[in-house]
């Protein structure tokens, strides 16, 4: 018996060890990383008193935390709280009714929009951190985040990033955003085609992540391991390909809305996945004008095209005789016994209706 619990002693100690490694090492990260820099305040701070929710409890405001839409989330003494940006910018609380409870608050004090601060000290507790700040003038504020999701340094800077400007979050928190969407369709994926699409996607997302100027060396290391990652399973899906692919990467019409004697601009690129055991393979493209009655060829084009990224694009003056309405740009890409098929429509007008 003693040996059983001193065996689960251990794994508690080992548990908690491991915690607290973790969290003292986040806080050597966000330290190097935040720690004597300045910022800009992204959205109004605000620090209330004489607060009461309409039981008449205390529920003092911490920090204003998440911006959602027209709504600001915040964490007084009660919870997890709610209001309309509106009535964060009158200074009045018109508060939602959120986890239960109202919050009605009184005296706020604004730290406002575009205000320089300094990293002073951060603090990272279980499931929040807090930031003290500098004012200008030499007051200190300290802003609390509260988080249900895992303490990991990406995710606590993408928070920290909802309050206080970081230019090169706002940028990884977009492409972030566009490699877990390439991630799901990764999953459901069957067909050799989707599979690639969506790990070319992938890493395009990555490959621009780590452009980004002034990205921490933490998130730069994580997403540069990423990137090894994902070529090794682009290396594996070659390894089973059996004859070429042809991928739509993207397709621009522009204008969409024209009259006659306008030039049409059309740009499609696509990417060719061969075997590896093919140099080069034959692709035929061809654009037709289709509308009205009328099938037009505008462009064809047979070459030699090897593995990677291509272009094909066109651009043509409108004829004066054409007939105002609906018309549709129709590409097709030949390569091997593949082949892909898009359209892009566009409106005709007549040049009267245009000029009025």
């Amino acid at each position: 018996m003693r040996r059983i619990n001193l065996y689960f002693l251990c794994l508690i100690g080992f548990f908690l060890i491991g915690r607290f490694d973790e969290e003292t090492s986040l806080n050597v990260q966000l330290k190097k990383e935040l720690i004597g820099r300045t910022f800009q305040t992204k959205v109004p701070l605000g620090i209330s008193y004489n607060c009461k929710d309409a039981e008449g409890y205390s529920a003092k405001l911490s920090v204003v935390n998440e911006i959602h839409g027209e709504e600001i989330r915040y964490f007084a003494e009660g919870g997890l709280k709610i209001a309309s940006r509106e009535s964060f910018g009158q200074r009045t609380i018109t508060p939602k009714k959120y986890s239960g409870r109202y919050v009605s608050l009184s005296e706020i004090e604004f730290l406002p929009e575009g205000t320089i601060v300094e990293v002073e000290k951060i603090d990272i507790k279980k499931n929040q951190f807090d930031i003290s700040l500098i004012k200008p003038g030499g007051e200190k504020v300290k802003l609390r985040l509260m988080t249900t999701e895992s303490l990991d340094f990406e995710t606590i800077m993408v928070q920290i990033a909802q309050v206080l400007k970081m230019d090169s979050i706002e940028l990884l928190k977009n492409l972030s955003f566009e490699k877990s969407e390439a991630e799901k369709k990764l999953k459901d994926a069957t067909s050799p085609e989707d599979k690639f699409e969506s790990l070319f996607k992938i890493k395009w997302c990555i490959e621009e992540i780590l452009k980004i100027d002034g990205l921490s060396s933490v998130i730069y290391s994580k997403y540069s391991n990423e990137n090894t990652q994902i070529d090794s399973k682009i290396e594996e899906l070659y390894g089973s390909l059996k004859e070429p692919l042809i991928i739509i990467e993207s397709i621009i019409l522009e204008p969409q809305v024209v009259k006659k004697g306008d030039v049409l601009n059309l740009e499609v690129k696509y990417r060719l996945v061969t075997p590896k055991d093919e140099k080069e393979i034959k692709v035929i493209e061809n654009i037709n004008l289709s509308g009205k009655n009328l099938v037009l060829p505008l462009k064809k084009r047979e070459s030699q095209r090897t593995e990677g990224s291509h272009l094909f694009s066109t651009q043509f003056i409108l004829p004066m005789d054409l007939e105002a309405g609906e018309y549709t740009l129709i590409t097709t890409i030949e390569a091997g016994n593949k082949r892909k098929i898009m359209s892009k429509s566009f409106t005709l007008k007549e040049k009267d209706w245009l000029s009025n």
